[in-house]
Order: C-alpha cells, then sequence, then structure tokens
C-alpha cells in the first residue's frame, strides 16, 4: 500500500507499490529518495535536520512534515544543491 500526499494537506492511501508510481512519474523533478518516498523536489520549502542525520522535510503546499532517513535525507540535501531555481509565472 502507497500513501500519497496531494496538495492542500491531502492524501489518498492505493493499494500499488511505489515501483508503479515511480514508472508514472516521468517529469526531472520527481526522485525516489528512499524505499518509501517518491518527492518532487520542486514541492519541498524547507529540509530540518535531525538527530542521526534524519531530515524532516516540509512541502510548499502543506503543513505536514515527513521524516526521512539518513540516507534520503542525503540524497534529498545533494538534489536540492543541484537544482536550478523555476520560473516565475
Amino acid at each position: 500500500m502507497s500513501r500519497v500526499l496531494l496538495r492542500g494537506d491531502r492524501q489518498i492511501y492505493c493499494l500499488r507499490p511505489l515501483k508503479h508510481f515511480e514508472g508514472m512519474l516521468v517529469s526531472s523533478c520527481h526522485h525516489r529518495i528512499d524505499r518509501f518516498t517518491i518527492l518532487n523536489i520542486e514541492a519541498v520549502r524547507e529540509l530540518r535536520p535531525m538527530a542521526g542525520a534524519r531530515g524532516a522535510v516540509v512541502l510548499s503546499d502543506s503543513e505536514q512534515v515527513m521524516t526521512i532517513g539518513r540516507a534520503g535525507t542525503g540524497r534529498l540535501r545533494q538534489l536540492l544543491a543541484n537544482r536550478t531555481p523555476s520560473r516565475a509565472p
């Protein structure tokens, strides 16, 4: 089962593995950062450090905080450092 966070703090649960969604999300901003998380890095507002090298991710359109592990935090930190700023509409 996968939990999908949507804009506006909405979420749905699907009886599909993340691998199913990984094949559907072909955009360059969606990245699988760990076993449990595919993340749109353009939607990341903040990555807060936590104890044990873990991280807390705050999304730009949500007040929910997602906790990710040490490996995922490292990958996300690298992706955020390499991302190019999006264009203003």
